[in-house]
């Protein structure tokens, strides 16, 4: 019988060793933050929010926005808190808002941000020219734009087509709103929320609305 449980227990101590091993690790590899940007990819003069989500110990706690002032300017911050009941399991978070302005062109690498004795992972954001088309209509106080992508020059059958549309105004809104497009033999499906942000373009400051459709024919 003896020789029986010391035969099992070694899996059993082992799983041990390993939980005590993890909980000696530091701090920042069970980080309490995560981080996420609006968008990848914006147009220079485009402002893009990054979105840092506290929770635990960390919740909060400010994070230390100085690493990515190499890089942007930090128009603003805010932040909300959100609790979430689940199964009766009670969840709270602190969401920080933090809008940037890119320096420069190009792929940026946002370090790591801390928040108390937590970090979070590095991101990436694709900065791009912006078109010629939005430089155009600069002297304009309200214009769209849209745009079509495609994974290649020719589109099959149920393949996927991005499309985005835009609103951008320097007065005051009283009213507006997106109609779906219209697309014959074709279904046509929003993808996530709308995006608001900001644009200097041309030395002319704009609000923006963006949204996405996705289009199958």
């Amino acid at each position: 019988m003896s020789k029986f449980f010391n035969t099992h227990s070694r899996p059993s101590r082992l799983l041990l060793a390993t939980l005590m091993l993890l909980l000696a690790m530091p701090g920042h590899l069970f980080a309490a933050v995560s981080a996420r940007l609006d968008r990848s990819a914006i147009y220079s003069g485009d402002t893009v929010t990054l979105h840092i989500t506290t929770s635990g110990k960390e919740q909060g706690k400010q994070p230390d926005l100085a690493p990515l002032q190499n890089s942007f300017d930090v128009v603003s911050t805010s932040s909300s808190r959100r609790t979430q009941i689940i199964n009766g399991n009670r969840s709270d978070h602190h969401e920080w808002l933090i809008e940037l302005a890119p320096f420069e062109e190009g792929e940026i690498t946002l370090p790591a941000v801390t928040v108390g004795n937590s970090q979070t992972a590095p991101l990436t954001l694709t900065v791009n020219q912006q078109p010629a088309a939005d430089i155009a209509q600069t002297g304009e106080a309200v214009f769209m734009r849209s745009e079509v992508s495609a994974p290649q020059d020719d589109v099959y059958v149920q393949q996927q087509i991005l499309y985005t549309t835009r609103i951008y105004y320097r007065v005051p809104m009283i009213d507006g709103s997106f109609s779906v497009p219209e697309v014959d033999n074709a279904v046509v499906e929003q993808l996530g929320d709308d995006k608001q942000y900001q644009t200097t373009i041309d030395n002319q400051r704009y609000n923006v609305v963006e949204r996405r459709y996705a289009i199958f024919p």
